[in-house]
Protein backbone atom coordinates (compact mmCIF):
# COMPACT_ATOMS: atom_id res chain seq x y z
CA UNK A 1 0.00 0.00 0.00
CA UNK A 2 1.24 3.10 -0.88
CA UNK A 3 0.82 6.15 1.44
CA UNK A 4 1.18 9.74 0.81
CA UNK A 5 1.37 11.88 3.33
CA UNK A 6 1.85 15.83 2.63
CA UNK A 7 0.80 19.76 3.36
CA UNK A 8 1.48 23.01 4.53
CA UNK A 9 1.26 21.80 8.25
CA UNK A 10 4.36 19.80 8.23
CA UNK A 11 4.52 19.80 11.71
CA UNK A 12 0.92 18.03 11.73
CA UNK A 13 2.16 16.01 8.76
CA UNK A 14 5.54 14.81 10.60
CA UNK A 15 3.66 14.00 13.85
CA UNK A 16 1.46 12.12 11.34
CA UNK A 17 4.81 10.10 9.67
CA UNK A 18 6.16 9.23 13.24
CA UNK A 19 2.91 7.54 13.99
CA UNK A 20 3.27 6.09 10.73
CA UNK A 21 6.18 4.74 10.56
CA UNK A 22 5.66 2.97 14.68
CA UNK A 23 2.70 1.21 13.11
CA UNK A 24 5.11 -0.24 10.63
CA UNK A 25 7.98 -1.34 13.00
CA UNK A 26 10.86 -2.16 10.80
CA UNK A 27 11.71 -0.11 7.83
CA UNK A 28 13.72 1.71 5.51
CA UNK A 29 14.24 5.44 5.08
CA UNK A 30 15.53 7.21 2.09
CA UNK A 31 16.03 10.72 1.62
CA UNK A 32 14.20 11.66 -1.76
CA UNK A 33 16.56 14.12 -2.43
CA UNK A 34 19.51 11.27 -3.07
CA UNK A 35 17.57 8.63 -3.81
CA UNK A 36 18.25 6.81 -6.98
CA UNK A 37 16.54 4.66 -9.25
CA UNK A 38 19.18 2.14 -8.50
CA UNK A 39 18.47 2.13 -5.07
CA UNK A 40 14.57 1.37 -4.87
CA UNK A 41 15.45 -1.35 -7.16
CA UNK A 42 18.06 -2.84 -4.68
CA UNK A 43 15.40 -2.51 -1.66
CA UNK A 44 12.47 -4.12 -3.28
CA UNK A 45 14.39 -6.90 -5.51
CA UNK A 46 18.00 -7.05 -3.66
CA UNK A 47 18.26 -9.91 -1.71
CA UNK A 48 14.85 -9.64 0.39
CA UNK A 49 12.89 -9.99 -3.00
CA UNK A 50 10.70 -13.13 -1.61
CA UNK A 51 10.37 -11.17 1.23
CA UNK A 52 6.69 -9.67 1.84
CA UNK A 53 7.15 -7.34 4.90
CA UNK A 54 9.52 -4.41 2.63
CA UNK A 55 8.60 -0.96 4.59
CA UNK A 56 9.94 1.73 2.89
CA UNK A 57 9.82 5.72 3.94
CA UNK A 58 10.64 8.38 1.67
CA UNK A 59 10.81 11.95 2.74
CA UNK A 60 10.74 15.01 0.04
CA UNK A 61 10.55 12.34 -3.13
CA UNK A 62 8.45 14.86 -5.10
CA UNK A 63 8.67 17.92 -3.45
CA UNK A 64 12.64 18.37 -4.43
CA UNK A 65 13.66 19.42 -7.77
CA UNK A 66 13.56 16.23 -10.14
CA UNK A 67 12.45 16.03 -13.65
CA UNK A 68 9.05 14.77 -14.63
CA UNK A 69 10.29 11.61 -16.50
CA UNK A 70 12.60 10.34 -13.26
CA UNK A 71 9.17 10.61 -11.05
CA UNK A 72 6.93 8.96 -13.06
CA UNK A 73 9.80 6.40 -13.63
CA UNK A 74 9.95 6.10 -9.60
CA UNK A 75 6.64 6.18 -9.47
CA UNK A 76 5.99 3.60 -12.05
CA UNK A 77 8.46 1.19 -10.03
CA UNK A 78 6.68 1.69 -6.71
CA UNK A 79 3.05 1.28 -7.95
CA UNK A 80 4.78 -2.42 -9.16
CA UNK A 81 5.81 -2.73 -5.07
CA UNK A 82 2.29 -2.10 -3.52
CA UNK A 83 2.17 -5.21 -1.88
CA UNK A 84 4.97 -3.47 0.25
CA UNK A 85 4.33 -0.86 2.76
CA UNK A 86 5.29 2.79 0.93
CA UNK A 87 4.59 5.99 3.07
CA UNK A 88 6.21 9.69 0.77
CA UNK A 89 6.53 12.44 3.23
CA UNK A 90 6.39 16.08 1.62
CA UNK A 91 7.33 18.67 3.72
CA UNK A 92 4.53 20.42 1.50
CA UNK A 93 1.59 20.18 -0.76
CA UNK A 94 2.09 18.43 -3.41
CA UNK A 95 0.17 19.44 -6.77
CA UNK A 96 -2.32 17.14 -8.46
CA UNK A 97 -0.12 16.28 -11.76
CA UNK A 98 1.74 14.14 -9.05
CA UNK A 99 -0.95 12.71 -7.34
CA UNK A 100 -2.55 11.36 -10.50
CA UNK A 101 0.43 9.47 -10.64
CA UNK A 102 -0.64 7.25 -7.81
CA UNK A 103 -4.36 6.90 -8.16
CA UNK A 104 -4.05 3.83 -5.49
CA UNK A 105 -2.63 5.74 -2.83
CA UNK A 106 -4.27 6.76 0.22
CA UNK A 107 -3.23 10.69 0.56
CA UNK A 108 -3.43 12.63 3.87
CA UNK A 109 -2.84 16.47 3.48
CA UNK A 110 -2.40 18.58 6.49
CA UNK A 111 -2.67 22.27 5.51
CA UNK A 112 -3.71 24.94 7.80
CA UNK A 113 -7.20 25.98 8.05
CA UNK A 114 -8.21 28.88 6.05
CA UNK A 115 -9.44 30.96 9.07
CA UNK A 116 -5.77 31.76 9.82
CA UNK A 117 -5.23 33.69 6.66
CA UNK A 118 -8.48 35.69 6.36
CA UNK A 119 -7.76 38.93 7.29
Amino acid sequence: MISIINGQDSSSSREYLLKKKNELGDFRIFEGEKITLTDLLEFFYGTNFLDDGNNIVIENLLSKKRSDKEIEEVALLLKKNEKSNIVVWEEKEISSKYLKLFPEAVVKTFNYPKILFSF
